[in-house]
């Protein structure tokens, strides 16, 4: 959001259109005072049309401002679908303005029916009547009003004549469903503290004196007191509102460019417009086409001198002393001005997680701008990067380094956040363009947007496609970057919904980034399960991607294969050695694993379950030391499984359980001292005898 210390966030794409008050015959530059001009209700582009997908979330909301006591009332209707794939019990919305006891909910209704709201800090809880299944739809009211804060901040406040909406209503959080649950972040006082999808936004609003407003969306509808608003796929709907806004426009491309500035500011406000133009129309060609027909620039005010600039959709907040400040190109004002606009594209159109991995918008949005700078006035870029890096390194002298994939609740300090997210996290680009050469870079960049344009990114999705794209590997410049484990060396870390494990991959530990992934989805929660039954201490590694073996969903551990019942709703594991002998496979055991045929049990036949479990473990009696593994780990029988038959094969004496083989050695092997336990796993076996399909024992590429 802002580049000094503060913020320098995102704001993204989707039509601030300026209501002036003002007659067609009023020359560019003056106040917005008479009435509204029919002929500025332009109807939306083609491109913004086709990036209109539908919405599962579709907000109306009917606003009342009092402009001189700065309080706000509205009526919120939002219409939900549920696409998580979960049956939910609630729905959570993220209420920023209650951060600053600045907002009272006056009503709750879900489907019509009246709820007791939970107001937690922020996160705002209703509870659903009835389960809402996947797919169902919710329709949700909300009236409340906002006592706008004086002088509030650059986002939301009143100040010299000024309104600033930004964050300024309820609006629902992203679900996760790698925590099968919504969102329920704080906000604290540090970067860009918000996490949104995009919506469909219908907004009226009712102002009590003649204003000029900038806003998120297109005007439908509009007289002197009122205006209607529309504004699909959008990740946030904010205003900026004031009587003594003066007005400038400017044409690129498809755009039209407007700035909203106060009378004495109007040197800075020339710099808006100059920045504006040249970087709109360089980002254009370098990163794809701004998609909407209107950029609004704004002048808001903050009592904090470290928050200078803001985005939303469409529309940029600059605070009034950066603007006060002015400069040419080149300046400060310049370079806060083209950052904020670079949101535009980086997290407005392609969304992010901004408290956990704010690097993914941040750092595009430094860089970019230096990079604008780099391209077109080469003469200012050397002073100017040297002067991010000299940055960077004073505040590693001062607060240490960090990794650049941090998240704004790691930082105490405004400026540490600053150095790492956004300059540090500008230089690992620096250096990524470096590797990659500026075409393939740049290309990369087009194609990131494109992919990912009214999504939510990861930083994976990010690093794998520009690991895609490089043609080198890029594993050890992002390790010196980023604690991804994926990117860092670590043989297993977490994945969406899972894990992935490349230990069982038949290489030398950390030669190959391949392995096999277990992971929930609609199928099997074999995760889940897996953990459930010990993981990797009692199951081992796995050795397979899932497969279809009778029917069932099946996967192989290292000690087994997992078979997901659902009838039982849960995982039994197969019996691996059992199985062999209906194969046929008897003689196979014997020649190549040294394993016994299965003793005669049609005695089990009609005994409870407890003496046939007895009866088996009896054989266990004859080798205290292999009785000592079997019964030495968690979930004997679920592992193991019944012991089946007990030998003397010569060098070894041999257990033989339904799923897995224990031996201990009499004389000395290459894989065990004379005495030694060791367990000869039921899945690796399996693997070995040919029962997995060979398709499931292709590695996985986690890129």
């Amino acid at each position: 959001m802002t580049t000094s210390s503060r913020r320098l966030a995102t704001a993204l794409s989707l039509l601030v259109f300026l209501i002036p008050f003002v007659a067609s015959a009023l020359p560019t530059g003056s106040s917005a005072r008479a009435g509204f001009v029919a002929d500025r209700l332009s109807p939306r582009p083609a491109m913004a049309q086709e990036l209109a997908a539908p919405a599962s979330t579709r907000y109306i909301i009917a606003a009342g401002l009092d402009f001189d006591a700065a309080t706000l009332a509205a009526n919120q209707v939002v219409t939900y679908k549920n696409t998580t794939g979960a049956t939910l019990g609630s729905v959570v919305f993220n209420v920023t303005p209650s951060y600053y006891r600045a907002f009272a909910l006056d009503a709750a209704k879900i489907n019509g029916q009246a709820v007791a709201p939970k107001l937690d800090g922020v996160v705002l809880e209703l509870p659903l009547p009835a389960p809402l299944p996947p797919d169902g739809t919710a329709t949700i009211t909300l009236d409340f009003h906002i006592r706008i804060p004086s002088p509030g901040n650059l986002r939301l406040g009143k100040a010299t004549g000024i309104i600033a909406l930004g964050n300024w209503y309820p609006v629902l959080s992203a679900y996760r469903p790698e925590k099968g649950d919504w969102d329920r972040h704080q906000y604290v006082d540090a970067g860009d503290a918000f996490f949104t999808d995009v919506a469909d936004y219908e907004v009226s609003l009712s102002v009590n004196r003649a204003v000029t407003v900038a806003h998120t969306g297109d005007v439908i509808a509009a007289n002197d007191t009122r205006w209607t608003f529309k504004a699909d796929a959008v990740r946030d709907f904010a205003l900026a509102i004031s009587d003594r806004y003066r007005t400038r426009s400017a044409q690129v491309d498809d755009t039209t460019i407007t700035i909203l500035y106060l009378a004495d500011h109007a040197a800075g406000a020339a710099q808006y417009l100059q920045s504006a133009q040249e970087s709109v129309r360089w980002l254009n060609a370098t990163v794809g086409p701004y998609p909407y027909s209107s950029l609004h620039i704004a002048e808001t005010t903050s009592d904090d001198p470290n928050w200078v600039g803001q985005e939303y959709p469409n529309l940029v907040f600059i605070s009034s002393q950066i603007t006060a400040a002015g400069g040419g190109i080149g300046s400060y004002l310049s370079y806060l001005v083209i950052h904020e606009i670079v949101h535009q594209w980086f997290y407005a159109l392609v969304g992010d997680d901004q408290l956990y991995e704010p690097w993914l918008d941040e750092a595009p949005a430094t860089y970019l701008a230096y990079q604008f700078f780099r391209t077109n006035y080469p003469g200012m870029y050397d002073s100017m990067w040297e002067r991010l890096i000299a940055g960077y390194g004073s505040a590693v002298d001062t607060w240490g380094d960090r990794p650049v994939n941090t998240s704004i609740y790691d930082y105490g300090v405004e400026s540490h956040y600053f150095a790492i997210v956004y300059r540090k996290g500008a230089m690992f680009l620096d250096d990524l363009r470096k590797t990659m050469g500026d075409d393939a870079f740049f290309g990369f960049l087009r194609e990131f947007v494109a992919k990912y344009q009214l999504k939510i990114a990861t930083g994976y999705d990010f690093l794998d496609l520009a690991q895609a794209r490089a043609g080198a590997d890029l594993r050890p410049l992002i390790a010196r970057y980023f604690t991804y484990p994926r990117y860092s060396g670590a043989a297993d870390y977490d994945i969406p919904n899972g894990h992935f494990y490349t230990q069982a991959n038949g290489q030398p530990p950390g030669t190959s980034r391949k392995g096999f992934a277990i992971v929930d989805d609609a199928a099997a929660p074999l995760w889940s399960e897996f953990r459930r039954l010990g993981g990797v201490a009692a199951l081992g590694y796995p050795v397979s991607r899932r497969f279809t073996w009778d029917g069932f969903v099946c996967q192989a551990v290292q000690k087994g294969i997992l078979q997901w019942q659902p009838a039982v709703n849960g995982v039994y594991l197969v019996n691996v050695f059992d199985e062999m002998s209906r194969q046929g496979m008897d003689s196979w055991l014997l020649s190549f694993r040294q394993v016994p045929g299965n003793s005669d049990w049609r005695s089990d036949a009609g005994k409870p379950w407890s003496d046939v479990v007895a009866s088996h473990q009896a054989l266990l009696d004859a080798n205290p030391a292999i009785k000592a593994q079997y019964f030495g780990g968690p979930n004997t029988i679920n592992v193991y499984g019944l012991p089946m038959a007990y030998a003397d094969m010569g060098n070894n004496y041999v257990l033989r359980a339904q799923r897995v083989v224990i031996q201990q050695w009499k004389q000395e092997v290459p894989w065990a001292k004379a005495g030694q336990v060791t367990v000869a796993n039921g899945g690796d076996i399996a693997k070995e005898a040919g029962l997995i399909p060979q398709h499931a024992l292709a590695l996985e590429d986690p890129r």
